[in-house]
């Protein structure tokens, strides 16, 4: 199996956001990075690469430009290891703590870009030092103070820049002791970001991570600053539920989102003399008293066949909670024999056991997993994700081994029979066998061998942030990182590969169906009774439509109108009254 999903992050499907927004509304998340400042930190470690030191606060200013706008209440934290220079809470020696633990604010992101561009780091040798003395003992220690003083009840997380991956040199009991006050924290999500390629996890970080998911090797610069963006991106499930193999057995699940639409960050409406939030309330009269109405007061109607029918609070509840929250198991069904891809109706979720809502999920979660995949079954199920849902109807779809996708059940909805529709569209037009070989052609060479779809990001929201990041940072365009839109197509290399090809295509379009010469507008013309003396006195002939511009030049003998522009008919209705 893969390392285990985190319950507490930030995806969720559309349908259920909102609960689940409310369900972590209270919740925290925190991220401690600590950066090694020893002496090798600030020497290349590839040949034409800048130093680790620079690189690591690169990533760690990509980060927080990211919280920034996407995740606003996460607080987030800066701290050098083996520094001269001592500055935390508990006096520890050799640890820094450069940016306190808070959301993020605009001078922290501009304390960074002076560092990053400045040749001796803003004078990082007379302010804090370097150093190749230091305990990790102190560094988790810290940690679990600062996680406390922050209360970070859902996520706690760490990014620790190193190059060294055998602390204390060996020394067993030192690690032990590190060891100690690294589980001491509790439940923490570790990430180890290494700028040696010959860094293992044997020497001691295998003591303290699962597996090497944990472990990220800076192999450039640009490669580290897509692997840090995309670590910073939380999973958090749409729901935790039960899964009803037979009757009297069930094990925990948690249900992810795989896609769901990215959204740009909302605005609130704030007094401009104060800048407070402004809260909106609603309050209802009656129509004939002008009396404040209760909620106590307050029913339900709803129209049946012409009729009125009133519900109180319980009968509504009654109406809705149809079915209890949960996933049945139906039936199996032969993966080769079940059409996959004609029945897939949204974007589907992502099936993982809840080991902490029933003790041996895993298990038996992993067996199941492994019987439908060695046997090409997949499940049908019967889920109710959340109280006052409609059932739904879902296709569980084992992956295992995949490196692609993660381990576990992918499930994808499928619609029932009412909701079903029938197309019945048949193309009447048969192309030419030199049609089809041009077309052939033109899909061979506008064909991207490269493209992955992981890489595309939305326009849309990329503008967005950026305009709101260059405003609160007060940055130049010069200063924006450079944005290239996926989404637009590169006309100069298509036009470059296709060469001729689109003039044969016309000329056999032309010559085989005589489509261009012959098309006529199926739309009848009406002809207005148009005053066009006053309309050019009074200059309204713009006002006119293009349709009865062409009809009325047509009229008075003005020919090849056909495909000029709304402006060219104007100025000739203008010119013809000048003229007579």
């Amino acid at each position: 199996m893969a390392a285990a999903w985190n319950y507490a992050a930030a995806d969720s499907d559309e349908e259920f956001i909102e609960d689940s927004d409310k369900q972590y509304a209270g919740s925290k998340t925190a991220t401690l990075v600590f950066i090694e400042t020893t002496p090798e930190m600030f020497e290349p470690w590839k040949e034409n690469e800048d130093v680790p030191f620079r690189a690591a606060i690169k990533c760690c200013q990509a980060m927080w430009r990211t919280t920034v706008v996407s995740q606003p209440s996460h607080q987030v934290s800066l701290i050098f290891v083996g520094t001269e220079q001592s500055n935390n809470p508990s006096d520890f020696e050799n640890l820094y703590v450069l940016q306190d633990l808070s959301t993020v604010k605009v001078a922290m992101i501009e304390q960074l870009n002076a560092m990053k561009d400045s040749e001796d780091f803003d004078g990082f040798e007379s302010k804090y030092g370097s150093s190749n003395k230091y305990d990790l003992k102190d560094v988790f220690w810290l940690a679990k103070m600062m996680f406390d003083d922050g209360k970070a009840s859902t996520l706690k997380k760490i990014v620790y820049f190193t190059r060294n991956d055998n602390p204390h040199g060996g020394k067993q009991n030192l690690q032990m002791e590190v060891v100690k006050k690294f589980k001491d924290i509790g439940k923490v999500d570790l990430n180890v970001v290494a700028f040696n390629d010959n860094f293992s996890l044997e020497p001691f970080y295998s003591k303290i991570l699962e597996d090497e998911a944990g472990l990220t090797k800076a192999e450039n610069s640009e490669a580290l600053l897509k692997v840090v963006r995309v670590k910073n991106r939380l999973s958090r499930p749409i729901s935790r539920s039960t899964f009803e193999i037979a009757p009297g057995m069930k094990i925990g699940i948690g249900l992810y989102s795989i896609a769901r639409p990215a959204k740009p960050p909302t605005s609130i409406n704030i007094n401009k003399r104060t800048n407070e939030e402004i809260f909106k309330t609603v309050n209802e009269f009656r129509a004939n008293t002008g009396m404040p109405v209760l909620k106590s007061e307050e029913r339900k109607m709803i129209a049946v066949r012409g009729e009125k029918v009133v519900l109180t609070n319980e009968e509504v509840k009654q109406v809705k909670y149809v079915h209890e929250p949960g996933v049945k198991l139906v039936c199996f069904l032969n993966k080769q024999n079940f059409n996959q891809f004609n029945w897939y109706k949204s974007p589907g979720y992502f099936m993982y056991p809840d080991e902490e809502r029933i003790t041996g999920s895993k298990d038996l979660f992993v067996a199941l997993l492994k019987r439908c995949h060695s046997l090409e079954k997949v499940a049908l199920v019967k889920a109710v994700l959340s109280r006052g849902k409609s059932p739904k109807l879902i296709c569980l779809i084992p992956s295992l081994g995949d490196p692609m996708f993660p381990q576990g059940f992918h499930a994808f909805p499928i619609p029932f029979s009412d909701e079903m529709r029938k197309l019945d569209l048949e193309f009447k037009t048969k192309p030419t066998p030199e049609l089809v070989d041009l077309m052939e052609k033109v899909i061979k060479k506008v064909t991207n061998r490269s493209f992955d779809v992981l890489e595309v990001y939305n326009p849309k929201l990329q503008f967005r942030w950026r305009e709101l990041e260059r405003i609160a940072l007060d940055l130049s365009e010069e200063e924006q990182d450079e944005f290239l839109d996926l989404t637009e197509p590169n006309e100069d290399l298509m036009v470059q590969r296709l060469g001729d090809i689109p003039r044969q295509i016309e000329d056999v379009v032309n010559t085989s169906y005589n489509c261009f010469e012959n098309t006529k507008s199926t739309a009848p013309i009406i002809n207005h009774a148009v005053d066009w003396a006053m309309e050019v006195k009074h200059k309204r002939v713009d006002k006119q439509t293009v349709v009865v511009l062409k009809s009325f030049l047509d009229g008075i003998g003005i020919r090849d109108v056909k495909f000029k522009r709304k402006a060219e008919l104007v100025d000739l209705v203008y010119k013809y009254f000048e003229e007579t």
